[in-house]
């Protein structure tokens, strides 16, 4: 009786979890299975703009930031995403005089421009957007999505609980609202895991700052603040960009350069993003004076305790699918495939049974 009475709970707070969270857990499903291929979608919707013929060696980023302040004399420089391939494009983020940031793309053999981000057809910009922020302010988005993240782990741990393991392989015929209501629970089942990834990752990113307070606290570490160096003296010029990265590269050797932040003060440090051959994000961090070169801050992932390796790298890796490559990216899109499926054959259930309940009952009433 116990047992029947813990079912039936289980069962209201699953369906009224999931009806709640249903829209939700569509689109975030949707979108996330799309963002897996983001890196593959934008280029190839205008590949002219992500894409150059190699020819030979590459300027000097010296020769190509001239090139960008030569066509943009009213803006400033503040941030270089530098190329992974011989075929990719160098691109450059400028504050424009109205206040408001482009990114312009660069051959970065001949120093020609060939696109600018704001007449780009960007779609996967607008999915990112919305699926890290919801198309709103971040504070209140980031409350929803860890909300919905929430839901996504209370489905899938009474969905575990409800029926497992006897409907994992249990697939009957006959009428359409049964075979939707078994491939809701087998689905959900070979899900169940990924799905639970999905959301405990979730909902650690929801709470990114005290999963990093956390990490901080385990490894006996304090957070290490924004560094201010002194200003330099009258009339000594900054070092250029080929020199910052050069002296990045000295510090942190066997990591690639990913993107160089030059920031809006022309006395405030650089930052030099970097990322070893085992990373998948790039969390290696180089912070330097940017008039003398000395190193201000050093974040190395390959020195990093477990837990803020965790909290700062593998956490966004396993929600993402990008822990192993493309593999794991592969399987993330299709369970995030499968919690939008979910999303929608189980209110598709619940309006079913809801329309069968109100036959019987006319049909009781007319008898």
């Amino acid at each position: 009786m116990a047992a029947s009475g813990l079912r039936a709970a289980l069962l209201k707070i699953h369906l009224w979890v999931g009806m709640a969270a249903a829209l939700f857990l569509f689109a975030l499903g949707l979108s996330g299975a799309l963002l897996t291929f983001e890196d593959i979608i934008d280029p190839a919707l205008d590949a002219r703009a992500w894409y150059v013929k190699p020819q030979g060696t590459p300027l000097k980023l010296t020769q190509i930031t001239q090139a960008i302040r030569q066509a943009f004399p009213q803006s400033r420089i503040e941030e270089l995403v530098l190329p992974q391939k011989p075929d990719d494009t160098v691109k450059i983020i400028v504050l424009q005089s109205n206040g408001r940031d482009v990114g312009i793309l660069v051959n970065p053999y001949t120093g020609e421009i060939i696109g600018r981000s704001d007449q780009l057809f960007r779609p996967m910009l607008l999915i990112r957007d919305f699926h890290t922020h919801l198309l709103i302010p971040r504070r209140s988005s980031h409350m929803v999505l860890t909300i919905a993240a929430c839901c996504l782990l209370v489905l899938a741990v009474t969905g575990i609980v409800l029926w497992w393991p006897r409907k994992i392989f249990k697939l009957r015929g006959g009428r359409s609202h049964n075979l939707v209501f078994d491939l809701h629970q087998m689905l959900g089942l070979w899900s169940s895991a990924c799905v639970l990834l999905f959301a405990l990752t979730g909902i650690a990113i929801g709470f990114e700052d005290q999963v990093n307070r956390w990490a901080f606290a385990v490894s006996h570490m304090q957070p290490a603040p924004w560094p201010r160096p002194n200003p330099p003296a009258a009339g000594v010029p900054s070092l250029s960009p080929d020199e910052l990265l050069a002296k990045a590269e000295s510090i942190a050797p066997g990591a690639r350069p990913i993107v160089l932040v030059l920031g809006d003060s022309p006395n405030g440090p650089v930052l030099v993003i970097m990322e070893f051959p085992e990373d998948h994000v790039g969390r290696t961090r180089v912070i330097l004076n940017r008039y003398t070169g000395d190193v201000l801050q050093f974040d190395n992932t390959r020195a990093m305790p477990v837990a803020l390796k965790y909290a700062r790298l593998w956490n966004k890796e396993i929600h993402t699918g990008d822990i192993f490559g493309w593999p794991t990216r592969i399987l993330a899109s299709i369970f995030s495939l499968a919690v939008a499926a979910l999303a929608v054959t189980g209110p598709w259930i619940w309006w079913n049974r809801n329309r069968a309940q109100r036959s019987r009952t006319t049909a009781a009433v007319t008898a």
